[in-house]
């Protein structure tokens, strides 16, 4: 089997990450305005230049502009291992009288080969209930409202408070991956002699920002992606010139000996030896049954139409109606699209990233287009479903490579399912690792041992 180098993908969601966590640091201003005073003082553009482990790769630009309305607008330009530069803008769009509600706003990804792959998702307010547009046209109803006040929380907590160390505020945000208002919770770092550092941690990793005196962003950073502000665009777009991005090996960890039969493993313990984004004491254990909860508060949200899922999308519905109309239970519909997902596509690594409705049109697509497809369809069919990413074993090349799975929700339990590779039941091979994880293991340099192995059928 081939397991492709997913480097650029962990990095896209990184840098989508960014622009969400960036958006309102970018404009706060001196303490004791007026919203009005300071939305005035906000108006014009900045420049931040995007490095990734010390290597310009992108362009980070903010404005915000006055007119019969109030515009905050966000752009980042990238490009990763891939030839192809990727252009993600977001744009809201606020009343310029109060109560400043929002108007609009929309986010827009433009990526391949002549940008030929775009993504778009809107929020409108429509008699004065907003909702979420997806790419397919589906509107979403949203469950609560959201005005500049909600978007300048925190610039106006540190104006009225001047919060000390430690103390943290939840604030909201619109969530366009997945098509709804989400919650954000920034904590107070330190106040030093630039001013204050913030940070806000979730599943996907952290971001840490420096504020300067008067609060105007200086600089954020990731475990690997900086945004440092600079004085033009010209300083900005040094990442272009170069020809392209250099290319990364693939990744791969090692293991001393190859692993026996390893699709009929039920448990594997590692133990991870060398440079890596682990304590020395860690071990890493895979089983392929699944004593990871559902909690049914959150549940709904793995049946729900994403910026990446169209769920409502013609041929995903027919699509899953087909494949699953005679099945019998979740297992059964979940058996029946697995097969599906893996005899549907053709495999292939790509030098881009390929949404769902690219990938129906194309038929081929690496493990990230497998799992996407299957969690598009799996929705489609009423079954609950997300994506994973983590490590698995490539028992051709005998080492363990990043990949992409599923989980499905089934009698309580998160099931883990991989497409690619056909099985209804991901073997123990698979380790599921943090998108910030999987992004450190680009800077590592490790081997495994085998501390334990439990096999389905004794004997094995």
């Amino acid at each position: 089997m081939d397991v492709k180098e997913t480097r650029k993908r962990w990095g896209l969601v990184c840098l989508t990450t960014l622009i969400a966590v960036t958006a309102t640091w970018l404009y706060q201003q001196n303490a004791r305005q007026s919203l009005v005073e300071m939305i005035q003082q906000m108006e014009g553009e900045h420049w931040y230049r995007v490095s990734l482990n010390q290597q310009a790769v992108g362009q980070y630009r903010t404005a915000v502009l006055l007119d019969r309305t109030i515009r905050f607008v966000t752009e980042m330009r990238f490009r990763l291992d891939s030839k192809f530069v990727t252009h993600i803008e977001e744009v809201h769009v606020f009343a310029a009288e109060p109560p400043y509600q929002l108007i609009r706003a929309t986010h827009t990804q433009r990526r391949g080969p002549g940008h030929n792959d775009v993504l778009t998702a809107r929020v409108l307010r429509d008699r004065g209930e907003l909702y979420a547009v997806a790419p397919t046209g589906a509107r979403l109803p949203l469950t609560t409202d959201y005005r500049l006040t909600d978007h300048l929380d925190i610039e106006m907590w540190l104006m009225s408070d001047s919060p000390a160390p430690k103390l943290s505020r939840k604030t909201k945000h619109i969530d366009f991956e997945r098509l709804d208002i989400a919650t954000k919770v920034w904590s107070i770092v330190e106040r030093n002699n630039q001013g204050y550092i913030v940070r806000s941690a979730n599943e996907l990793g952290f971001a840490e920002i420096q504020l300067d005196p008067k609060f105007m962003a200086k600089a954020m950073v990731d475990r690997h992606f900086f945004l440092d502000r600079v004085t033009d665009e010209a300083a900005a777009s040094i990442w272009r010139q170069r020809a392209n991005s250099p290319h990364h090996p693939d990744f791969s960890i090692s293991t001393a000996e190859p692993l026996h039969n390893p699709t009929k493993l039920s448990r594997l313990v590692l133990k991870p030896f060398g440079k890596m984004p682990w304590d020395d004491e860690t071990l890493l254990v895979g089983t392929s049954v699944s004593h990871i909860k559902v909690d049914p508060n959150t549940l709904a949200s793995f049946l729900r139409e994403t910026l990446q899922h169209p769920v409502s999308d013609e041929l995903i519905t027919a699509l899953a109606n087909a494949v699953a109309q005679e099945t019998t239970s979740p297992i059964k519909r979940a058996e029946a699209l697995i097969h599906f997902v893996h005899d549907y596509l053709v495999y292939e690594d790509l030098q881009h990233i390929q949404s769902v409705s690219e990938t129906l049109s194309r038929r081929r697509g690496d493990c990230s287009e497998f799992a996407e497809l299957f969690t598009t369809l799996a929705r489609a069919a009423r079954l609950p479903a997300k994506t994973i990413v983590g490590l698995a074993y490539d028992a051709d090349n005998g080492v363990f490579a990043k990949h992409a799975w599923n989980e499905i929700a089934v009698d309580g339990l998160w099931i883990p399912v991989d497409p690619t590779w056909n099985q209804v039941r991901a073997d123990a091979t698979h380790l599921r690792l943090s998108d910030e994880t999987m992004a450190a293991l680009d800077q590592s340099s490790m081997s495994f041992k085998v501390v334990e192995t439990e096999y389905v059928n004794a004997g094995s």
